[in-house]
């Protein structure tokens, strides 16, 4: 199996927004979120396709402190796979991707959250995603979150 990934364009936002709507019910972003998203230079999206048809996708938002004085951070903002496709290493991919880019931009840090039950919490502690808090009911009444960090930098706060 050979999936490539490649940069989400606008022609993916409407599958972008229903695969996000199957994996995270309520809380999915619209099509018109995923547009504004891909507006922002400081947005990297990324949809994973396996015989030309998108499977996956992944968000990851840069910032840079402009006094100079830290290095960039980063939130990957989101992560989705096709169910049927799950299991295959293509959340890997995506994330080994966004990882990748993060060291490539000198990032210090990568912040995430993830649902406390979420599978996907095991592939982020997999690639050294380490828990720093807990936001309650940040999805919905009784669907909390866990914020997670990756610190790339020796010179990160985790908190």
């Amino acid at each position: 199996m050979t999936v490539e990934l490649t940069p989400m364009r606008w022609w993916h936002v409407s599958w972008a927004a229903e695969l996000d709507r199957q994996c995270f019910g309520a809380t999915a972003w619209t099509p018109a979120g995923f547009v504004s998203e891909l507006a922002r230079p400081s947005r990297r999206y990324r949809v994973a396709l396996l015989a030309g048809e998108p499977v996956g996708y992944a968000g990851l938002a840069v910032w840079t402190d402009d006094t100079g004085g830290s290095p960039p951070e980063a939130d990957l903002q989101t992560l989705a796979v096709d169910p049927p496709q799950r299991g295959h290493g293509i959340g890997t991919l995506l994330l080994e991707d966004a990882i990748a880019a993060c060291r490539d931009a000198a990032v210090g840090a990568i912040h995430l959250e993830v649902r406390t039950e979420a599978p996907a919490r095991r592939l982020y502690e997999v690639h050294g995603f380490r828990p720093v808090r807990q936001r309650r009911n940040y999805y919905a009444p009784g669907e909390h979150a866990v914020v997670m960090v990756l610190p790339l930098s020796a010179h990160v706060a985790t908190s």
